[in-house]
């Protein structure tokens, strides 16, 4: 390297270098300084978490998972909706399974290689669904045989109607209606 000072900056480096002095005094022969060594880390790739689902409130976010980074996980970091303010959690694993939640979150992993900066993986969701109500059908009533039954309606359920089933007395034994409205008639 064609430099004569007593210090010395490189130029961009791409891998672990050892830099040392060539001195020389007077007439006397060459000596070399001892090395120091630059060790240089791959650039941070942030990588993306996978994982993110819909679950029932009260349950974990289930395992998510950290891929295509370089470097090593710093923490992860969870925000809830509007997602706008993240919360650090103190985990450096490239895996994360939260506790029990009540709000739809987003979680990311803060990924650092070396001494390069700390980047922010992509994120992912996980949808809270509310818990499912069933709720109460009313319009129950006295008919004579052979009539319909009349409009039932189903109100106070959260979720939505899968199907409805009807019983004959003794009333165990149910049967599938293909219905989706939260009102029926027979």
């Amino acid at each position: 390297i064609a430099n004569t000072l007593t210090t010395y900056t490189s130029a961009a480096l791409t891998q672990t270098t050892q830099f040392r002095a060539v001195v020389k005094s007077g007439l006397c022969s060459e000596g070399t300084s001892s090395a120091t060594t630059v060790i240089v880390s791959p650039a941070t790739v942030s990588g993306s978490v996978n994982g993110g689902t819909t679950i029932c409130t009260g349950s974990n976010s289930g395992q998510l998972t950290l891929s295509g980074n370089t470097g090593n996980v710093v923490k992860w970091q969870s925000s809830v909706a509007p997602f706008g303010i993240w919360t650090d959690i103190a985990n450096t694993l490239t895996t994360y399974t939260s506790g029990v939640l009540n709000e739809t979150t987003q979680f990311r992993a803060v990924v650092q290689s070396g001494t390069c900066a700390q980047v922010f993986s992509s994120a992912t969701t996980v949808t809270i669904s509310p818990a499912t109500i069933s709720g109460t059908v009313t319009g129950g009533f006295k008919i004579c045989s052979g009539s319909s039954s009349g409009l039932l309606t189903l109100s106070g359920n959260t979720g939505s109607v899968v199907k409805w089933q009807s019983s004959v007395s003794p009333f165990t034994t149910w049967t599938d209606i293909a219905n989706t409205l939260t009102t029926y008639r027979s």
